[in-house]
């Protein structure tokens, strides 16, 4: 299972963004960022809570908030969000402690101004990093033949286990009498 796509946002607009596939191998969400928002929003407004992923489909959605010191005194701290989008049942650990590295790199990297103004064309130069901290995670299409090949080797182990129970359980019934 792999990364698809992951993406940075703050006040909902979307600074930066890495898709990990051939647009056209793969439909994904629409309107991902804005249903990310709204999911978002009702889990701080009705449970006072984060959410930390979610699945929709055949994929999981993981999210991780950083909080962005304001430039005035007077204003409260604002959430920087970065999101992952993969495949089912993907190592959500290595996934969470790679957007971990994202977002600590990225606001090591640009300042409070630089993202609380948006400026997405400075971001850009970021995209080639995701590919580093994504690693061994990203989508291509050899890592979903491998996957689909270990599944069917995985079935193919288990069904020789049964199998070799049920012979196991034959002989032993057969030795009883």
């Amino acid at each position: 299972m792999s990364v698809l796509e992951t993406a940075v946002f703050f006040q909902g607009e979307t600074l930066l963004e890495k898709q990990f596939y051939a647009k056209t191998e793969q439909e994904m969400i629409p309107g991902r960022t804005n249903l990310i928002k709204a999911i978002t929003t009702m889990a701080e407004s009705a449970f006072d809570d984060e959410i930390k992923h979610f699945v929709v489909g055949d994929h999981e959605i993981m999210l991780k908030s950083h909080d962005i010191d304001p430039i005035d005194e007077d204003m409260a701290k604002m959430p920087l969000y970065m999101y992952a989008i993969a495949e089912k049942n993907i190592n959500k650990k290595a996934v969470e402690e790679s957007m971990d590295e994202a977002l600590f790199q990225f606001t090591n990297r640009f300042s409070t101004h630089d993202i609380m103004e948006k400026k997405k064309s400075l971001f850009q130069e970021f995209v080639d990093r995701f590919d580093k901290i994504f690693k061994g995670l990203i989508y291509t299409p050899d890592a979903k033949k491998t996957a689909k090949a270990l599944k069917k080797m995985e079935e193919a182990q288990r069904y020789a286990e049964r199998q070799a129970q049920r012979s196991q359980n034959y002989t032993n019934s057969i030795n009883r009498f």
